[in-house]
Order: C-alpha cells, then structure tokens, then sequence
C-alpha cells in the first residue's frame, strides 16, 4: 500500500528527520528519494507560508500527535499547488515516539471544481458580472462599511431602453452580445472599488461605496448616459440604445438593502415615465404614490368582483 498509493507519503524519526518516502512523494514533488532522505523536513517548508504558521502545526503535532489541513506544496520546477497534508505518530510501549508519517495529497482540481461551483453561483454567465446574490452580498457589506466610517453610498439601478425591441427584431444572440458590451461599458466607468451588477434580463446595479457628495454621482450617470448612447457595433448590425437611472442613497433614504433596491427601482421606473435616456433621484413620494397605485388596483379588482 505504501509503495502503491496516489499519495505522498514520508517517514519521519523522532527529531524530524526523513527516513523513506514513497514513489508517489517522488513523483508528486519531483524530489528524488537520495535528495531528501537523510535531511530534515524543514526543507518542505513553502514560501507561502511563514513561520508561524509551521510552528503552530509542529506544536499541534508534539502535543495531540497529530495535525491536518490545507498547505502549499511545491514542485522542483517553483510550481505551486495546493495540497492537503495530514501528520501521524505512532509511539513505542513507554509513550515515546517511535515514527511520524506524513501524507500529502494534490487537491488542485478539488479547488478549481469548488471555485468553478462558487463562480456559478456568484457571477453572471453571459458577462461576468456579479449576479444578483453576490450583489446583495456587497451591499450588506457596503452598508456595514457605511456604518463604520459614517459615508454614504450610492446605489444605481438601471435599465435599458429599447433592449426589448433589439432583442426580439435581431435576435437573443445579438441581444447577449449588446449586453455583455453595455457590461463592459458600465465597467469602464466606474472605480475599482465600485461593483457593477446584473440582476438579470437589461437590468443592471452600480453600487458606489465613500459617496462625498451628491456630484459624484451626477458625474458618473451623465458618464454612464453618455457611453451607453454611443453606437454599438454587433457584427455586421450597428444598434442604438440608452438607458434609464434610478439613484437611491444609504442611509439618506433608507438603512436596509431590499428597501435601497426597491427605492432605487421605483426611481428608475419614474426615469423612464419622464421620457427615458436620463437619471432620477428617488424621493419618499414616489413610494407613496407607488403605494397608492397598488391600493387603487387592489381596490378595483375587489369592487369589479364584488359588482
């Protein structure tokens, strides 16, 4: 077993000393057998990780006899890899320690299978925005960030115009290719530190932490505006879009983040009824007039019902 197995394996004496290693060591390190046996297992160690890191591990390993987890292996050729790595003692009949063995096992494609899986619960497969889920992530974080250093910040929820009619008269490949450039576009505009989203269909976020002041975000929707009403060049169709901004501020108009999305949503829903292509700021009598058509609907099926 020791000499067939996929995983690494090394023998150690009592003072840390490598006794034998396995095939599978050889081949996963590509150390040869007469390069290592004989010399202390320090020269393992990986420059990922510092030294108290290993002394936290070797003190696990001389108080319990064991120690497991995840560490940074590296290959002869300088290639990095993750690896978990797991540490055994056997002791003889008076309690001392006879042997420690070490077991390394290569989990690289564990990671990128698990980073793959968090990446398509995250992120937008058609642009590689931050989807909805990890939109409303940032904004709880950005709200807890607010609350600390007393900022503001600025959320901006848009939606484009016309996209419908591109969408159905040249078809959803083009539509997907007019998205994933307006993504990129809104990308181009924004800080580093700001996130774009796609909440799904035209519909996309700008969350804009450390607002200072409200002409920050006048300049960056007159910026928006502008770079989402110049032509986009699909293949052989030239199309032409614009967009409508419905802006909402933390915690000037509202401290939770569903009530900033629904804010910010009834702005733009206001940006469009003005006629499109411009930004709307979301007062408390939009919700109030919002509130009142809903009324007024539930109101007029009960009363067609009710004769």
């Amino acid at each position: 077993v020791y000499r067939n197995t996929s995983e690494g394996m090394l023998v150690l004496d009592p003072k840390g000393f490598i006794l034998d290693v396995n095939p599978a060591f050889v081949k996963l390190r590509g150390l040869h057998e007469s390069e290592v046996i004989g010399r202390h297992v320090r020269i393992l160690n990986s420059p990922c990780h510092d030294r108290e890191f290993y002394r936290a591990m070797w003190r696990s390993v001389l108080e319990t006899g064991s120690w497991q987890g995840e560490h940074w292996g590296q290959h002869r050729n300088g290639e990095l890899y993750p690896e978990w790595l797991s540490i055994n003692s056997s002791y003889i009949e008076d309690g001392s320690v006879f042997r420690r063995v070490m077991i390394f096992s290569n989990i690289a494609e564990i990671k990128r299978a698990e980073a793959t899986i968090w990446k398509q619960a995250n992120f937008d497969r058609l642009t590689d925005l931050p989807n909805r889920q990890m939109f409303h992530d940032r904004l709880e974080q950005s709200i807890k960030k607010s609350q600390r250093n007393g900022t503001k910040v600025g959320l901006l929820f848009l939606d484009l115009d016309r996209f419908k009619e591109i969408n159905d008269t040249l078809g959803h490949a083009v539509g997907d290719e007019l998205l994933k450039e307006a993504a990129q576009r809104l990308n181009d505009c924004v800080r580093q530190s700001d996130t774009v989203a796609r909440l799904g269909g035209d519909e996309f976020t700008v969350l804009v932490d450390d607002v200072r002041e409200t002409r920050d975000i006048e300049r960056l929707t007159k910026k928006i505006l502008g770079r989402l009403t110049e032509p986009f060049h699909l293949g052989v169709e030239t199309v032409f879009i614009s967009t409508s901004i419905g802006v909402t501020f933390y915690p000037d108009d509202a401290t939770q983040a569903d009530v900033l999305l629904n804010n910010a949503d009834q702005a733009m829903y206001v940006a469009k009824s003005e006629g499109r292509n411009r930004s709307c700021y979301f007062t408390a009598s939009m919700q109030a007039q919002a509130q009142t058509r809903m009324r007024l609907v539930n109101d007029l099926h009960l009363a067609l019902s009710q004769n």
